[in-house]
């Protein structure tokens, strides 16, 4: 997912990518995530944890996790 440009290890992250999702259920989800420059190249990767409300409110639609990622990294998804 493109995001805001964000100035990071003197580069320019452009991107959000989600790698893999692994869920506890009805506890919470682990998201390793990576941000990436305008070639794609890896900046910074780690895992969120989305747990409690935040885990509750999900549902359905699977845009929640990226918002949520993007939301603990302090970055505004494009």
């Amino acid at each position: 997912m493109n995001i805001t440009p964000v100035p990071l290890l003197n580069k320019t992250a452009t991107q959000l990518n989600i790698q893999a999702v692994i869920v506890r259920l009805n506890n919470a989800a682990d998201v390793t995530w990576q941000l990436l420059d305008a070639n794609g190249a890896q900046l910074l990767t780690g895992v969120a944890v989305i747990g409690g409300a935040e885990y509750t409110a999900w549902g359905t639609d699977d845009s929640y996790i990226p918002a949520q990622v993007a939301a603990q990294l302090g970055v505004t998804l494009a």
